[in-house]
């Protein structure tokens, strides 16, 4: 299995607090069956690319020697998306996931989507040439009012990343396996901080899945995360379109 979202390396972000944290959860992952994880620390824009890579590469480096027999590992970030701000998208080419065109983004959790946001968004994909992955896109206020949103992410080329707890939590449950089925999912992510209240969940969410009838589709993501770190193409094909009709998703 494959980890496509993570806050697993040491004291850059609110994610593992220190090496050992960050071996723990290595450890954990590789316990539920994770073969390949990407590393995606928070990037806010905050402090300057050069220092973000800096550290992101220094707090590699402390763990690389302890991972895990057999784990591969991508450099990745998260990389905050308002809408609003003015970005220089020459140096978010830089935060791209290591060895592939795709980049991930996170988008306003609590707060309306601006209306510029697709339009920036559009301009940041034109202008990186890149591949956007939206992170754990069922948390999101605005998705979880309106699914269609989806559709507009996937008409601009955006992939969608959904995160493991999604299919535990029973605000989230619903949307996610209704993306699951009907396709809208390309990425899971553990989005792992630490080792108890968010810690890897990955054989849970699989048990859960089974139970609802949707291994094949999970099998199908694995599949196409493989294709997306292969840097190959990925249909953006749905089933058919996500409805919310009274509390709930079809």
């Amino acid at each position: 299995m494959i980890d496509m979202h993570t806050h697993v390396l040491p004291c850059i972000d609110d994610g593992a607090n220190s090496v050992e944290t960050s071996q723990t959860l290595l450890r954990m992952a590789h316990d539920q069956g994770v073969q390949e994880i990407v590393f995606t620390p928070h990037y806010y824009g905050d402090v300057s690319l050069d220092e973000f890579l800096e550290r992101r590469q220094t707090a590699y480096e402390t763990i690389q020697a302890t991972l895990p027999q057999g784990m591969r590992v991508r450099l990745g970030a998260e990389v905050y998306f308002s809408g609003l701000q003015s970005t220089n998208y020459d140096e978010l080419a830089y935060l791209k996931i290591q060895n592939t065109n795709c980049v991930m983004l996170e988008l306003p959790f609590l707060t309306v989507w601006p209306k510029c946001l697709f339009s920036n968004l559009e301009k940041c994909i034109q202008e990186m040439e890149c591949t956007p992955i939206i992170a754990h896109v069922e948390r999101y206020v605005e998705v979880l009012k309106d699914p269609t949103l989806l559709n507009r992410l996937l008409e601009l080329g955006c992939l969608l990343q959904v995160n493991t707890s999604a299919f535990l939590k029973k605000h989230t449950k619903g949307l996610a396996s209704a993306m699951l089925k009907n396709g809208y999912v390309h990425c899971f992510g553990t989005d792992a901080h630490d080792a108890e209240v968010r810690k890897p969940n990955y054989t849970q969410a699989k048990s859960v899945v089974e139970e609802l009838g949707l291994l094949a589709e999970w099998e199908n993501v694995q599949a196409t995360m493989q294709r997306i770190l292969d840097g190959k193409p990925i249909s953006l094909r749905v089933k058919k379109s996500i409805k919310k009709f009274f509390g709930r998703y079809h």
